[in-house]
């Protein structure tokens, strides 16, 4: 069964690093058992968009404004990235919700703005360390799913990113994974893709797609070497 792995560059990237990446992807790329979605920064989504054209690479943004075309000085609407030829927006990033304080309320209105365009939204939810320590893992995506109570389920990914194994080295057990992907999905009364995020590598991806209710992988740093993503979708 065919996977979604999207790479989540974050803040990294040059051109040369652009250049390098995807002349080791392209020939590659029709040999991809999963389908690939990269998400660079925006400045690198023109490019990347043009280095990829020939193969079945998707492209997504990491962010978007919760506003339309306007006077919004630094954002970036979703409408320009639908132009610019995205498929895919990250809404809702735990590094989004910690350092720019987003919410449910900003959450759900930028949820609005990329599906009006006709983009799907990989929307991320998950517990802190504390959140886990008191228990309250349950209880908080829950919480953070609300804000797509008012959003189109059909044209929808979930990532369950578990804030306490992003970038730690430290994952979550593909069995405590499983358990909250079941718990995400019986929320809905439809089949919605929910991906895993949280220290995926090459070498620990097969145990989580081993998993029945894990539809895919979200990756971080694993996802800027070309080879690693390669291994990733393969």
């Amino acid at each position: 069964m065919q996977k979604i792995v999207v790479g989540n560059w974050k803040m990294h990237g040059s051109q040369q690093m652009l250049h390098s990446f995807m002349q080791k992807l392209v020939p590659q790329a029709a040999n991809l058992k999963h389908q690939a979605i990269l998400c660079p920064q925006f400045i690198h989504i023109p490019d990347l968009l043009k280095l990829s054209a020939d193969c079945n690479l998707k492209i997504g943004a990491q962010n978007c404004s919760d506003k339309p075309l306007g006077a919004f000085t630094g954002e970036v609407a979703a409408a320009s990235l639908k132009d610019l030829g995205c498929s895919y927006v990250i809404v809702g990033h735990s590094e989004r919700r910690e350092y720019f304080a987003e919410m449910n309320a900003t959450l759900s209105a930028k949820l609005t703005q990329v599906q009006a365009h006709g983009m799907l939204p990989i929307f991320c939810v998950g517990e802190s360390a504390q959140d886990k320590k008191a228990g309250n893992s349950e209880q908080v995506v829950l919480e953070q799913l609300q804000a797509l109570e008012s959003a189109d389920l059909t044209n929808l990914i979930i990532a369950y990113e578990p804030v306490w194994a992003i970038g730690t080295g430290s994952s979550a057990t593909p069995e405590l994974a499983n358990a909250m992907h079941a718990l995400i999905k019986d929320r809905f009364s439809m089949k919605i893709p929910v991906l895993y995020g949280g220290s995926v590598k090459p070498e620990n991806i097969h145990r989580f797609f081993a998993e029945i209710n894990i539809d895919g992988a979200l990756v971080g740093g694993a996802s800027l070497d070309a080879t690693d993503f390669i291994a990733l979708c393969s």
